[in-house]
């Protein structure tokens, strides 16, 4: 990360990484995760799980080698000591790695206003979201609302408070959202009728 980059993870709690990934990349990594979305999608059916799931793969890093080796692959274009050197500080951990499919004009889980830890932590770096783009991200296809500087206060703000002051990211396929756990932030709407593919993957402490 440049400059500008570790400024913006910091202080403005988000930053968006241009072309991380290279398109050879996207396209295996695009045909392993709609893969992993059929497989859990019957199991979360068979578990009698299936409101508001449709679209979502939880820790899926099992389901392909290819999954394993994209982890190698962040490692050795220095995403990770990246992370590791300008957020924590320390040595970090994988702490999960899903899919997610915004669906076209479906309910979405993660529509709620929320952060991804059930405490605050403050400024002490506890765990970053790093959230890969597979399709482009748009206004129209439901970029992520974040609302900035939030990782600085405690305060959950209201809905009409988050709404009117969040942005959305947008980016490319190979784009990579990476923000602090603490920002404020809920899924948008996708009004296409195209899938709006992300593979959500979260670092942390070791503990």
């Amino acid at each position: 990360m440049n400059t500008e980059e570790i400024g913006g993870l910091k202080n403005e709690g988000y930053v968006i990484l241009k072309n991380v990934v290279t398109t050879d990349w996207i396209s295996n990594l695009s045909k392993e995760l709609d893969l992993s979305f059929i497989k859990h999608r019957k199991t979360q059916i068979i578990n009698g799980n299936d409101i508001i799931t449709d679209g979502v793969a939880l820790h899926v890093l099992l389901d392909s080698h290819v999954f394993i080796e994209f982890l190698q692959y962040l490692i050795d274009k220095g995403v990770v000591e990246d992370l590791r050197t300008h957020f924590f500080g320390s040595n970090c951990i994988l702490n999960s790695f899903s899919g997610l499919d915004n669906l076209p004009n479906q309910p979405n889980f993660s529509a709620v206003v929320h952060r991804d830890l059930r405490f605050y932590s403050g400024d002490f770096p506890i765990m970053l979201n790093c959230l890969l783009m597979v399709d482009d991200f748009t206004i129209e296809n439901g970029g992520t609302y974040l609302l900035p500087y939030s990782h600085l206060n405690k305060r959950k703000p209201s809905d009409e408070e988050f709404f009117q002051t969040a942005i959305q990211a947008v980016g490319k396929k190979g784009d990579m959202l990476i923000f602090n756990a603490n920002v404020w932030h809920s899924s948008a709407p996708n009004t296409t009728q195209d899938h709006r593919r992300a593979i959500p993957i979260t670092v942390s402490k070791s503990f």
